[in-house]
């Protein structure tokens, strides 16, 4: 008959780092940490309380920093600015407006054929003159942050022109 193993695993103790035995800390009768040397109360441990808490005056809360005394909410440099960036950013929806857009072409085709549109054919017509508009942009973007900056410039509109084939509208004549 085989012998029965037994595994034996130590206890875990959890050591409060400023009790270990390098350390000259112990607990007195009350649980208050004290230098051993001095019986003197260690550095509190646990939450700082507050020193400075802000006075109610009449009973009223403290205003948030954001807002003043009118009680209007004011906005950072360039928040406004950044919060209808991520706006943008979240939508799908096409830069140029669907009616004008559609009004503009009929417009144009008007002049040469009488021509009838499907709403999938302005669709795709749309989508690829945003297209032609936002690749540039986005190019001069990309230029600004190989230069190590977060704002693009005329210098990078310039040289992302130079790239541009010669019959884009972007293009100088």
């Amino acid at each position: 008959m085989a012998e029965k193993l037994t595994i034996f695993r130590p206890s875990v103790v959890q050591v409060n780092p400023q009790t270990r035995p390098g350390n000259n800390y112990g607990e007195n009768s009350d649980g208050v940490l004290v230098d051993q040397n001095t019986d003197r109360p260690a550095r509190q441990i646990g939450r700082k309380c507050r020193k400075n808490v802000p006075k109610r005056i009449s009973g009223k809360e403290p205003k948030p920093f954001w807002v003043d005394k009118a009680g209007r909410r004011w906005n950072s440099p360039g928040e406004i600015a950044l919060n209808n960036i991520r706006c943008h950013q979240k939508t799908i929806k096409p830069v140029f407006r669907k009616r004008p857009f559609e009004r503009v072409v009929r417009e144009i085709t008007q002049e040469y054929s009488d021509c009838k549109w499907q709403n999938v054919a302005l669709l795709a017509l749309q989508e690829a003159t945003e297209a032609v508009f936002v690749n540039p942009f986005h190019a001069t973007n990309l230029a600004a942050r190989h230069a190590k900056r977060a704002t693009i410039m005329p210098e990078d509109m310039e040289l992302v022109l130079k790239f541009l084939p010669p019959a884009h509208p972007f293009k100088k004549q």
